[in-house]
């Protein structure tokens, strides 16, 4: 082989424009696995309907058709030939022909990304760089779902392979490991399996990596000026705190003692829990923190066993300082947290106003939330009426 004017990514193409037909005969006699562990891995962490980008989908065959059944797909392969078929096989799919490294999709465009046998064919320089892209593509909390060859070989060729050339790039394990963790990915599944090939024993690394679950910052534009939206840690317990009780005091100046709460023991435990537990984020304007939120992604003390059903985002503790009062900003964080709940692939966003005030009550129905039940709070000292709003539909929930 000539590594002079060698392009792998062009011969890769070309080989498997050629023989997309023999591969998926070839791939058929073969001992590996059906594609219904990996749905199931995907079930366990993804809702349905879900978007999922397939890196180098090849002919549909048997991943993306499977994985089309309950969400929606998204299929990406370097070989025309592959896309024609995959189109033929997977009508309930998108495709596209390209290669994968040179696709730029905006952020957050995916739920999850899965690349079976497919990133082997990339040279193994450009896959750190690629997973950063990759990363960036799916909503906070995505998913990447891969199999990685662990040969440690920079170019693995071979000149007849099912009749044509063929070539093949890897790290070993802890190589591909490293690449996804720059990238900022954590492993949650993370084995080795071995599969025969013609009666060879080939071995894989399997991972499922997941990116930061907490949305990046965000710069958030209001009447009030510019907020930085940020997450906030142990550190911010003073300012988190302090927006809280001032909101508390400005509540109970006009008859609503809902937030006292926050002046008590109890409610210093509830804040550390949150800061400890839950995503707590702080808006600041100027650098001065004006604003806090609260997401949680289940909630058994108020909505129960539906709090537990994994399909909604709770929000929580979205308060203001007066210096911004009048200025819609509680309202647009209102959006923010609605937005990055709908980003993390849940459907419904879901939170609660003490039931007695109707005015608040009034404004979120207006926001389209839809009233959900009560839940009684405090040891009976209060009763939330509860709300929800379906993010699929962009309308609120049906009773």
């Amino acid at each position: 082989m000539d590594r002079s004017n060698f392009d792998p990514k062009r011969l890769v193409a070309a080989s498997y424009d050629r023989m997309a037909e023999r591969y998926l005969e070839w791939r058929a006699n073969q001992h590996r696995k059906d594609a219904s562990p990996w749905l199931s891995i995907l079930r366990e962490h993804l809702a349905p309907c879900s978007r999922v980008l397939d890196v180098g989908c090849g002919a549909g065959i048997p991943l993306t058709r499977i994985l089309a059944e309950t969400y929606d797909v998204t299929g990406v392969d370097i070989s025309i030939r592959q896309i024609e078929l995959a189109r033929r096989n997977v009508p309930n799919a998108r495709f596209i022909n390209g290669d994968i490294a040179a696709f730029d999709f905006s952020r957050d465009s995916f739920d999850a990304a899965v690349g079976s046998y497919s990133f082997i064919h990339i040279p193994r320089i450009e896959h750190a760089s690629l997973f950063r892209k990759i990363a960036s593509w799916l909503r906070p909390g995505g998913l990447l779902l891969a199999n990685f060859g662990i040969g440690n070989c920079e170019i693995d060729y071979e000149e007849d392979w099912l009749g044509v050339p063929m070539f093949w790039s890897s790290f070993d394990a802890e190589g591909e490991r490293a690449a996804l963790a720059s990238a900022g990915f954590e492993l949650l599944i993370d084995r080795i399996e071995t599969e025969l090939e013609d009666d060879r024993p080939h071995r894989w690394l399997v991972a499922l990596a997941q990116t930061s679950s907490r949305p990046r910052v965000t710069n958030l534009d209001t009447a009030a000026g510019q907020l930085v939206v940020a997450p906030a840690g142990a550190a911010d317990y003073d300012a988190v705190m302090a927006i809280l009780r001032e909101a508390a005091d400005w509540l109970s100046a006009r008859g609503n003692p809902q937030w006292k709460h926050w002046h008590m023991e109890a409610g210093e435990r509830m804040l550390r829990d949150r800061l400890e537990h839950q995503e707590v984020y702080l808006a600041r304007r100027d650098g001065v923190p004006v604003g806090t939120l609260t997401i949680q992604w289940s909630d058994l003390e108020q909505w129960g066993e539906r709090g537990l059903d994994g399909s909604a985002g709770y929000i929580h503790g979205v308060a203001i300082t007066r210096s911004v009062g009048g200025k819609r900003v509680g309202e647009r964080l209102l959006e923010w947290a609605v937005d990055a709940i709908a980003a993390r692939g849940r459907r419904f966003a879901r939170l609660d106003a003490m039931a007695s005030n109707a005015a608040l009550c009034r404004y979120y129905e207006q926001r389209g939330f839809y009233p959900r039940g009560t839940a009684t709070l405090f040891g009976g000292m209060y009763t939330a009426q509860l709300f929800e709003q379906n993010l699929r539909s962009g309308q609120a929930a049906e009773p």
